[in-house]
């Protein structure tokens, strides 16, 4: 037989501290369970029904808080002192839970205990949360399903013009933030070389754990990590936008992190312009509306490090630097009509000698008709 159980848990908080200041937290976690087994008949033996194969496998996802470690930077050989700590982290882990087993045997010079060494799922994955996300290896906990969850937010201040020194050159100002940071699981299962006991190791005299896992991941993104959108008295439209990202992959088969990370800017400006007549009529009647012209440029630096723990190595696998140009004039003809057209070009350059450079263009004109009842 087969239950299935899922538990979603959202939390959400809108603060206003001050007029035209919005802070919005949000919280989430969820857990998706699978559990199956058979009941087989055992007339041979104790003439009734017995469990046979329970298994369970799900997802598990977090929201979590991991600005302590955003605006860490590799050094020229592409080392980071974050994953340096996650390697130092592991022993701290290795003596917390070989402390709750009762164990004092060390297994060599390296200084971790038997039964919990280098590569065990029970110590990496605690010692990879408590160095991501700033928290000490003695207080991280060491079960990643009891992790509460913690408030991501979004901020937006729009108050700026309504301010007598701004209010004659801006007709809105608004200054936005975001954060979102999660924590994932993307699968677990019923490891079935685990015995009750407990005692049961692996090929590296590891303890098998109860669940196996196979990759956990943090993701990170801050879009906008800080966006600045302005309108001028005079009806011009500006725009700044810094936005950041990151992606860590912990691998628990070859027991590397594949660290994805990105840095864009973007700058734009926009104007309206109003009853603009076009040689074009319809019903012996000129068509005059106003035009919305817009220009968009965007600068994004991505890059792909593989740290591998066991030979404590950084390579940079991948990589581009994307400059972005899109430009676009819209015209409403009226409610139902919309006429647009646009320029796009995406100019992609690769930082490693294995890629080549390319570069896309889209042009044309898309016309939009609504139908209302």
């Amino acid at each position: 037989y087969t239950t299935t159980r899922t538990e979603n848990i959202n939390g959400r908080l809108t603060l206003e501290p001050f007029k035209s200041m919005r802070i919005e937290l949000l919280a989430n976690r969820t857990i998706s369970n699978n559990h199956s087994e058979f009941f087989r008949w055992r007339g041979d033996t104790i003439n009734d029904y017995v469990r046979d194969s329970p298994r369970d496998f799900g997802n598990f996802s977090v929201s979590i808080i991991t600005w302590a470690t955003t605006f860490s930077n590799d050094d020229n050989n592409f080392v980071n002192p974050i994953f340096e700590q996650l390697l130092d982290d592991r022993l701290v882990i290795s003596g917390r839970l070989a402390g709750i087993r009762g164990i004092t045997e060390i297994v060599d010079t390296t200084g971790f205990y038997n039964g919990y060494g280098t590569t065990s799922q029970d110590v990496v994955i605690p010692a990879f949360l408590a160095a991501y996300t700033g928290t000490s290896a003695e207080s991280v906990k060491l079960d990643p399903f009891s992790l509460v969850p913690l408030p991501n937010w979004d901020i937006t201040y729009d108050g700026l013009s309504r301010l007598p020194a701004f209010s004659k050159i801006f007709r809105t100002f608004t200054v936005n933030h975001s954060y979102r940071s999660t924590f994932n699981i993307g699968s677990y299962q019923t490891n079935l070389l685990y015995t009750p006991d407990g005692q049961a190791r692996d090929a590296a005299n590891n303890f098998i754990p109860e669940q196996q896992i196979t990759v956990v991941t943090i993701s990170e993104v801050m879009r906008p990590f800080i966006n600045f959108d302005v309108t001028l008295q005079n009806s011009l439209l500006a725009k700044f936008e810094y936005n950041r990202d990151r992606n860590l992959s912990l691998s628990l088969t070859n027991y590397q992190i594949t660290e994805v990370r990105g840095k864009e800017f973007v700058v734009g400006t926009g104007y309206r312009f109003k009853n603009v007549k076009l040689p074009i009529s319809i019903g012996g009647k000129p068509l005059k509306s106003d035009m919305n012209l817009r220009v968009d440029l965007s600068l994004r630096d991505n890059a792909t490090v593989i740290r591998k723990m066991e030979e404590r190595q950084n390579q940079v696998t991948a990589g581009q630097n994307i400059i972005s140009i899109k430009t676009s004039a819209d015209y409403v003809i009226n409610q139902r009509l919309n006429v647009r057209a646009f320029y796009e070009r995406v100019m992609n350059n690769p930082v490693i000698s294995t890629s080549f450079p390319s570069a896309n263009t889209n042009a044309g004109i898309s016309i939009r008709f609504t139908l209302t009842q």
